[in-house]
């Protein structure tokens, strides 16, 4: 026995354990060393993991860009068959973008149809009739969305419309036009830009909606939700670039809100544009 105590010096607990366990018993420690290796492994992996996967988010989930402002300027008429479906575009657009600002222009053209278009008025006529000339149209159709007063597609779909909004606003940004309101009166500040030409800036004052029961022509029967309807458009003053500020007097034009937008000249790209609501309109329209 001496001998044999010799040959295996005094063992740990769990050396002793081992040396003076059954087989089975030997196995079974073998085993918990293993399982707790093994336990403590995946622990730790799943730490790294863990802490590695908010990198992995950000690579894998990008930040989104900051979306871009446009102008959508909509031609329509309650006296057109074909501009409902345009009309209920605009309207999800301004529920649910606030970085499009929508202006819906009336037009007179199609009332000899047998209603008259209650909203229509001769200066988006004439803003119509100039986009014309400064798209190249070779004949003008209704509906008619005009963007950033560059991009132009008579929505034969939302897939169209939508299509141009985001070229625009993947390639286009306008600046921040800074406005004041008061009781009868709109503050206008130009900052100093410089710019290659004439730049012209026009005030829209717009009803935040209207809805029209129509009762003849192509229409007859329905009732047309229509939002932001210009009732007033007229050119403020031309701009070359200098800081400059400007009050318009609104005795004459009541609206719900008001537009200003820079306009390069003709009719040209739109770099700028700003809109405020009168307060008695805020949250007036919202369903």
């Amino acid at each position: 026995m001496k001998a044999e105590s010799s040959r295996n010096p005094p063992a740990t607990a769990i050396g002793r354990l081992v040396a003076d366990a059954p087989i089975f018993e030997y196995n079974r420690v073998i085993m918990f060393r293993i399982n707790t290796y093994m336990w403590l492994l995946f622990l730790c992996a799943g730490l790294t993991f863990i802490s590695m996967s908010p990198a992995f988010a950000a690579e894998e989930y990008p930040s989104s860009k900051p979306v871009k402002p446009v102008v959508l300027e909509l031609f329509t008429s309650q006296s057109c068959g074909d501009t409902p479906p345009a009309d209920r575009l605009v309207e999800e657009l301004v529920a649910g973008n606030k970085n499009i600002t929508v202006l819906t222009c009336h037009l007179n053209y199609f009332d000899l149809k047998g209603w008259k278009d209650t909203l229509s008025n001769r200066p988006c006529e004439d803003r119509r009739a100039g986009y014309k000339g400064a798209l190249n149209i070779s004949y003008t159709q209704t509906p008619q969305f005009v963007i950033n007063g560059v991009y132009d597609t008579t929505g034969e779909s939302d897939e169209a419309v939508t299509s141009i909004l985001k070229t625009a606003q993947d390639n286009d940004t306008l600046f921040n036009i800074p406005l004041r309101l008061d009781a009868n009166t709109l503050d206008i500040t130009l900052p100093d830009m410089e710019l290659n030409q004439l730049v012209n800036v026009w005030l829209f004052a717009f009803d935040r909606q209207h809805k029209v029961d129509i009762e003849t022509g192509p229409n007859a029967g329905s009732t047309g939700t229509y939002v932001n309807v210009v009732r007033h458009l007229v050119k403020v003053l031309d701009w070359k670039g200098p800081t400059i500020g400007h009050t318009i007097d609104l005795k004459t034009m009541p609206a719900d809100g008001y537009t200003v937008i820079a306009q390069y000249e003709h009719l040209g790209r739109i770099i700028g544009a700003s809109t405020v609501l009168q307060e008695s309109s805020i949250g007036q329209y919202q369903q």
